[in-house]
């Protein structure tokens, strides 16, 4: 309303007050990230609160002043009413909003704390008299919350013993951090694991170098020490998460700090995108934006780890003979995992026939497994996905069926011996629709017929640098349907008020009426269009969402 006013007020100087209003944006922008850190959102709300009611008394004595000056003495009396009243309130908003501010950057911050919704894992845990609150970390693009829980004596998971936090991602994605004396000999109960696995297959292969994205707490990159790298590249994008696993010290082996792990601080494909290093093995567990899905934030809550592109660039980067892309999703992703998988190793400089894919890549559905595993009745488990270089070879089969045996697992995909329906018409030569394959045409192709299949969201488009969706269920979803008829129902109540008021007060209107208003409307379309693609795009170049 503030600025709707200036405008009217100066009509001349509007490209004027435009220009300076995208320049105090772009401080702000700037800005944002340091206040973030150091107060926390509630107490950043709170201080832009301060801020603007403080720039409002200062342009109120201006104004006053002013008026002052102009009128005649038979309306001095009732200006300099007005004017007390008016310092006043604006005294008593800013002493308020500067007290609330106070409070919550010394910690009081139980009245102002945003708390976590019922669907947040966060909200649990608070509840949980068993868990303990360590504290909450808060910069431009992420919530980070610490917590911690006895170790259950009775517990049969070592994995869950030897976990001494957890770091929550918006109130939700949840990152272990483990104790770890330091030596790799303290690491054993790790190759009890399905995580473990790939190293497991390499045998008397040596793996030199691993490349972990999303390192988060740090489970990943402590597998592949497990798992005899010299070297671990770990690339984590939160610097938030970095910093309390540093704060942990030595009961966490000091991790980021030791000299076998290069530590960046990057997004995971970018840093893919500008390296010409090759590794033994890549690794990408769980990094997803389900966290933001669940706020229904569609638009900026994708990223470009799951493109076709990108998996295309990931093999790229491995050994050429041994290397392995190894991922852990969750099964339900299947459906969507899979063809993008196929898709990326369709390549037309490669030749490659289906047959010969398929030798490439093996699924194993853990059950229970891994560190999120338990005995509960569960319907979602996750998926170990390990893609190779080269047809895998017989002692790595061997060694998979020996270890799905013992951890009583579930084979989705293993060469020549097995693929779960109704994967096995991707991954199968006598498919009817092998020349379409072959020719790299998948994504516009749609040969499923199954029932089950369509409705596991097969049918939908394989995600590209393009069309980045990867975690989009649906082709339109139901919230931006919401959303876009709120928009426009408000939209057109607000357009019936002003032509209302127009009408009322008799206001003349000339025969450009109407391109102004097309003008406005296409300006907001085109900043907003362009600004969303933008953001994406400058995303994948410069690799932190606050710098896009």
């Amino acid at each position: 309303m503030s600025l709707a006013s200036m405008y009217l007020s100066m009509p001349k100087e509007i490209s004027k007050l435009y220009f300076v209003d995208l320049v105090g944006a772009a401080i702000g922008t700037l800005a944002l990230d340091p206040m973030m850190q150091k107060l926390g959102a509630e107490s950043t709300l709170l201080s832009l609160a301060v801020i603007i009611s403080s720039s409002s008394m200062f342009t109120a004595l201006i104004l006053f002043k002013s008026m002052q000056r102009r009128s005649e003495s038979d309306g001095q009396q009732k200006i300099d009413l007005i004017g007390r009243r008016t310092k006043l309130y604006v005294i008593i908003v800013v002493g308020v909003t500067a007290l609330l501010t106070v409070t919550n950057t010394t910690g009081f911050n139980s009245i102002m704390s945003v708390e976590p919704g019922e669907n947040k894992i966060l909200h649990y845990r608070l509840a949980d008299p068993s868990f303990q609150h360590i504290g909450t970390l808060w910069n431009s693009f992420s919530r980070i919350d610490v917590t911690q829980q006895p170790s259950m004596k009775d517990d049969t998971d070592i994995g869950r013993k030897k976990v001494i936090a957890s770091i929550l991602i918006d109130a939700d994605a949840d990152t272990p951090i483990y104790s770890w004396n330091g030596s790799v000999s303290d690491l054993k109960w790790i190759k009890e694991y399905m995580d473990f696995l790939p190293y497991e297959m390499s045998g008397q292969r040596k793996i030199n170098n691993t490349l972990v994205i999303g390192s988060g707490g740090g489970g990943d990159v402590l597998v592949g020490l497990a798992g005899g790298s010299k070297n671990v590249t770990a690339v984590e994008l939160n610097p938030s998460i970095v910093t309390i696993v540093k704060k942990f010290g030595n009961l966490a082996g000091n991790l980021y700090d030791r000299k076998e792990i290069n530590l960046f601080i990057d997004d995971g494909r970018r840093f893919v995108a500008s390296s010409d290093s090759k590794y033994d093995m890549i690794v990408i567990k769980l990094v997803d934006s389900w966290a933001a899905q669940l706020a229904g934030g569609y638009a900026l809550s994708e990223n470009y780890l799951y493109t076709v592109e990108a998996f295309r660039q990931y093999l790229q980067h491995l050994d050429e003979e041994n290397g392995m892309l190894v991922m852990v999703r969750w099964n339900i992703e299947l459906p969507r995992l899979i063809p993008l998988v196929v898709e990326s190793l369709l390549q037309e400089e490669t030749g490659k026939s289906i047959e010969e894919i398929s030798k490439q890549i093996i699924v194993v559905e853990d059950r229970p497994g891994l560190y999120f595993g338990s005995n509960q009745e569960r319907t979602i488990f996750p998926v170990l996905v390990i893609i190779k270089n080269s047809p895998f070879e017989d002692d790595e089969i061997s060694t998979v069926n020996e270890r799905v045996e013992k951890n009583d697992a579930k084979v989705v995909a293993i060469p020549g011996q097995y693929i779960q329906p109704p994967y096995d018409k991707l991954l199968s030569s006598k498919n009817s629709v092998e020349n379409n394959l072959t020719q790299g045409s998948l994504s516009k192709i749609h040969p499923f017929g199954t029932p089950n299949w369509e409705q596991a969201g097969l049918g939908l488009k394989i995600p590209t640098d393009d069309s980045p969706f990867y975690f989009a269920k649906e082709q339109v979803p139901k919230q931006m349907v919401i959303l876009l008829e709120t928009v426009l129902i408000v939209s057109s109540v607000l357009a019936a008020l002003l032509i209302y008021y127009s009408r009322i007060n008799r206001i003349q209107s000339n025969g450009s009426v109407i391109f102004h208003i097309l003008f406005v409307i296409f300006i907001g379309l085109g900043f907003i269009f362009l600004e969303i693609t933008f953001i994406q795009k400058f995303l994948l170049l410069l690799g932190t969402p606050i710098l896009a």
